[in-house]
């Protein structure tokens, strides 16, 4: 997949970060390199100051392959063996700025791969009642980002490779008992081992024939390792009160892995974060009404974390970075409820609201960080309130195939691109409607579609990247404006 960087465009620039005078002869870093024009950028790929030049590129080269294999044996025991390679290289480039002047560019080239395998056994015990499975994970893998970073607002630069080496191993043994034919219990238990090794090289941009030199504090290369053991557990009840209502009761516990900051600027940014660990509780239900012709579903849930990750940018020294620091417990509430009707033939109806509260209830190790969460802040990224609506009617057109017409609308509230829910880094609520006009020919190997994304034109942020305080700039990407498309497809 070949394209070119997504389009982003300066929406604030911080003036403070060259108080020590203009960051280029005669041209001070500030409002002057904002668009009035959101669609717009005065980004460049060459820096003016040094001749620089960075490729437009946003490309990816992948592979992958799979075997699965599935056996009964004569033991009335099922036998499944999922093993999988996947690689990739890329190619990226970033100019945060988005200005002639350049603050901080980066250039990447990752490479990835990996391998896994899972062994299952699968069956039945005690009359059929008790369905178990057992089984076993692996997974091994490299990863490089192989990065070029350029921060002329300091004069600061340095290659890197930055291998991380990956391990996962686990074991689990599942199980649904069906105590009656409409109450039945299910428990779970995992063991996971996981480790990783990053190694951080840093080396100065040097001439060709020149010695290789490193970064101060990574010479010759700086390495650490972050590594957990751990259980975790499931458990879950649900009845089966009719054919078409279904309730459920859940509890589960579950984490994200440690690891060490993947991105240090300076040897004192090389610092670990703990596991993230979950407890998670969620009641529902599943119903079918109207002889099917209705389903509802509905659910509530809390989630409990401990050490949750929170990526915070920082500024060591003058140069701009970013380091991922634990809150040390935070509750998420929230509930859904999904809708789906067909009222009359060929007539679809469909919704879904979701609606979150998040509460940090302790700072944790995330407490004192500029720019990092306070009690009370919103997540990162994620909005309190998410609606759909969709409505689709399918007209006949006898012997000459069916076209449908569908409209889509969405609503999400506001949300912020930082921990500590700055006004520069939020973007407010904002609802989207698509407009789709389908044609499926009578033997449906023929269909056509017009589409109108954003029909009303409305401009909104896909997201912002905020690093005003240490890197000196808001960069959003803006959402597409009204946009039309038309498609054909034939199926043989």
């Amino acid at each position: 997949d070949k394209g070119e960087p997504g389009a982003e465009t300066l929406l604030a620039a911080n003036p403070a970060i060259a108080a020590g005078g203009p960051i280029y002869d005669g041209v001070p870093w500030d409002s002057r390199f904002i668009s009035k024009n959101p669609f717009v950028t005065y980004s460049t790929y060459t820096d003016p100051k040094t001749g620089l030049s960075f490729p437009r590129v946003n490309n990816i080269s992948a592979f992958d392959v799979t075997n699965s294999i599935n056996w009964d044996t004569a033991f009335g025991i099922h036998v499944k063996n999922i093993l999988a390679y996947r690689r990739y290289n890329g190619e990226f480039t970033e100019i945060w700025g988005n200005a002639p002047v350049h603050t901080d560019d980066n250039y990447f080239k990752p490479y990835h791969h990996q391998i896994s395998e899972e062994l299952q056994f699968s069956g039945k015990l005690f009359n059929d009642k008790l369905d178990w499975t057992v089984g076993g994970y692996y997974y091994k893998a490299l990863t490089e980002l192989n990065d070029y970073i350029s921060i002329p607002l300091v004069n600061f630069a340095f290659f890197g490779v930055d291998p991380v080496d990956d391990k996962d191993s686990s074991g689990f043994l599942h199980g649904v008992y069906h105590v009656t034919d409409k109450l039945s219990l299910e428990g779970g238990v995992r063991h996971t081992s996981q480790s990783k090794t990053y190694t951080f090289d840093r080396l100065l941009p040097t001439l060709a024939g020149e010695p290789q030199i490193y970064l101060p504090g990574f010479d010759p290369s700086l390495s650490k390792e972050s590594s957990t053991s751990r259980f975790d557990y499931r458990a879950s009840m649900s009845y089966q009160w009719t054919a078409d209502i279904m309730t459920y009761a859940q509890y589960a516990t579950g984490f994200k892995g440690p690891g060490i900051n993947p991105r240090p600027s300076s040897a004192a940014d090389v610092i670990p974060f703990k596991e993230e660990d979950l407890k998670s509780y969620e009641i529902g239900a599943k119903t079918q009404w109207l002889d099917n012709r209705v389903r509802l579903n509905v659910s509530g849930y809390v989630s409990d974390y401990t050490n949750l990750q929170l990526s915070i940018a920082v500024d060591e020294g003058g140069v701009p970075g970013s380091t991922v620091a634990n809150a040390g417990k935070v509750r998420i509430t929230g509930g859904e409820a999904e809708l789906e009707a067909e009222p009359i033939s060929r007539l679809l109806i469909s919704a879904s609201v979701g609606v979150l509260k998040y509460d940090i209830l302790e700072l944790g190790s995330a407490s004192g960080f500029p720019g990092g969460p306070a009690l009370g802040d919103q997540a990162p990224y994620v909005p309190n309130q998410k609606v759909s609506f969709a409505i689709q009617y399918g007209i006949g057109l006898a012997e000459f195939g069916t076209l449908t017409p569908r409209i889509d609308t969405t609503y999400q509230s506001k949300t912020y691109a930082d921990p500590s829910n700055s006004p520069l880094a939020e973007t407010g609520g904002y609802s989207l409607t698509d407009l789709h006009l389908s044609y499926d020919s009578p033997s449906a190997k023929w269909q056509g579609q017009f589409e109108i994304k954003n029909l009303f034109n409305r401009l909104f942020y896909v997201n912002k990247f905020f690093q005003y305080d240490s890197a000196g700039m808001v960069v959003g990407q803006p959402g597409m404006p009204r946009t039309l498309f038309v498609s054909v497809k034939r199926k043989f």
